[in-house]
C-alpha cells in the first residue's frame, strides 16, 4: 500500500502558497536560491564569527555549519529526505535549530511542533501529522505521548523507547560541504501558531514561499534575543537574524522590569548586547539597557511581535479533522 506523501498528511493545514506565490516569484529571482542554501552559504562566508549564543557560551558559524551537515547525514542514513517530514519538540537550542535545517538541506520538511496543554491533544496532533521522525531533546523528552507510534529519535539524551541518539549518529558522520537537495516547490515548513486557543494551528509553506516569508532586510549587526524556552514561536525570528549576518542570542530571560537593575534578566540582556528583543505570546513586558532606566539611544530595542499575516491561511487541527482545507 502506497504511503501518502506529505502534503496530503497535513493536509488540514493549509497552503500558504496561495498568498505567497506571488511574492515569491517577485522576490526570487530565478538565479536566487532557497532560503537554506542562502544560509549554509552565508555560514561559510561567516567563519569565525559568533552567530548563535546559548547558555552564556558563543556558537561559530563554522561549528554550527559542521553541525548541520552532520545531522543531516544521520538524517540521511535514517532513510529522510524528499518527502520527509521531521518534526521536533524543540526547545530553543542550537541542536535543534541544526536538525531543522539540516532537514531542510535534504529536501525533508520540518515542523516544529507546539506544546497543546494535555497529552491527550499532543498524542492527537502527532497522529495527524504522521512524521517520518519525531525529534525529542533533555527539556523535551516529557512532551512525547505515551504510546504513540512515531520514530523518535532523542539528542543529548537516551529515552525509553526511542529508536535512536541522533546526536550520537551525527558525531560519526563528517562534516563537509554538499549541495542543498531542496527545490522550490518541495514542502519546506509547518509553522505552527501559539495555540492560545487550546487547538493547534499551522500552516504549511514549500521553499519557494519560505524564501520570500524570510527575505526580508536584517543588519549584520542585529542581535536577536530569544527569550522564550520553546523554538516554535521564534523560528521565522531565528531564520531572519541568520540570514542577515547577525546573532541570535537564546535566553530565557522572561518578564521584568527594566528599571530594575538587580534583576537577573535584565543583567543578561545587558551583558548579552542585544538589540532586538523578542516578548514570549506578547508579554507586556519592558526592556531597555541594563544600565539605564529606558532604552539607550545608541542601542536601541525593538520588541518583535508575529506577523499578522500568518494567520491568513491557518486551518486547526479540529477542522482538519472535519476535512477541511478552506
Amino acid at each position: 500500500m502506497s504511503t501518502p506523501d506529505t502534503n496530503e498528511r497535513i493536509v488540514g493545514y493549509r497552503t500558504a502558497a496561495e498568498d505567497f506565490l506571488g511574492t515569491a516569484k517577485e522576490d526570487l529571482s530565478a538565479s536566487e536560491s532557497v532560503y537554506i542554501s542562502r544560509l549554509v552559504a552565508s555560514l561559510a562566508d561567516a567563519g569565525s564569527q559568533t552567530i548563535l549564543r546559548y547558555r552564556n557560551e558563543d556558537v561559530t558559524a563554522n561549528e554550527f555549519l559542521a553541525s548541520i551537515y552532520r545531522y543531516a547525514r544521520a538524517l540521511a542514513t535514517l532513510g529522510i529526505g524528499r518527502g520527509s517530514l521531521v518534526a521536533l519538540f524543540a526547545p530553543n537550542c542550537p541542536d535543534a535549530i541544526a536538525v531543522r535545517y539540516a532537514a531542510n538541506l535534504i529536501a525533508s520538511a520540518a515542523v516544529y511542533l507546539p506544546l497543546p496543554a494535555t497529552s491527550e491533544r499532543r498524542a492527537e496532533l502527532v497522529a495527524q501529522m504522521a512524521p517520518d521522525l519525531l525529534v525529542v531533546f533533555p527539556q523535551t523528552t516529557g512532551l512525547v505521548p505515551a504510546g504513540t507510534s512515531a520514530r523518535i529519535a532523542s539528542v543529548g539524551v537516551s529515552v525509553a523507547g526511542a529508536s535512536v541518539r541522533l546526536d550520537n549518529i551525527a558525531s560519526e558522520q563528517g562534516s563537509e560541504a554538499f549541495p542543498c537537495a531542496a527545490r522550490p516547490d518541495d514542502l519546506a515548513i509547518v509553522l505552527s501558531s501559539g495555540g492560545t486557543t487550546g487547538v493547534p494551528k499551522g500552516s504549511r509553506r514549500n521553499f519557494m514561499a519560505y524564501s520570500a516569508m524570510v527575505n526580508v532586510p536584517s543588519s549584520p549587526d542585529r542581535r536577536q534575543l530569544v527569550n522564550g524556552h520553546f523554538a516554535y514561536l521564534s523560528q521565522v525570528l531565528v531564520d531572519v537574524t541568520l540570514l542577515g549576518g547577525g546573532c541570535v542570542v537564546l535566553q530565557s530571560c522572561g518578564s521584568f522590569r527594566a528599571a530594575d537593575a538587580a534583576n537577573p534578566g535584565a543583567r543578561e540582556i545587558g551583558s548579552c548586547h542585544c538589540t532586538y528583543l523578542r516578548c514570549e505570546r506578547g508579554r507586556p513586558c519592558q526592556y531597555a539597557d541594563s544600565r539605564r532606566a529606558r532604552p539607550s539611544a545608541a542601542r536601541p530595542f525593538y520588541m518583535c511581535r508575529p506577523n499578522p499575516s500568518w494567520s491568513r491561511s491557518t486551518v486547526t487541527s479540529r477542522e482538519r479533522l472535519a476535512g477541511g482545507d478552506r
